[in-house]
């Protein structure tokens, strides 16, 4: 994960401790800038579900050419013998 690379977006949604989340935050800080990493709690609702110590990291990738789709899908397709 980089800025070169094809990061758009990234973030940390915590119902544990904020310390837990800022530590993962840390330790994701050398792939991809913590200036930039989003973080927010998870609400009562989506927590009941999830239970206790939840800590998430997501993102959400730059957008691809079709051309680079297929050639991604090619490629796996090859890896599977097909």
């Amino acid at each position: 994960m980089s800025e070169k690379g094809n990061v758009k977006d990234l973030a940390i949604m915590y119902n544990t401790t904020k310390d837990e989340a800022n530590n993962l935050a840390d330790r994701i800080a050398p792939l991809y800038p913590r200036e930039k990493i989003i973080m927010g709690e998870i609400g009562p609702i989506l927590g009941s579900h999830a239970g206790p110590n939840l800590l998430v990291a997501c993102y959400r990738g730059k957008s691809r050419s079709i051309d680079d789709i297929r050639k991604t899908q090619h490629i796996i397709k090859k890896q599977k013998g097909r």
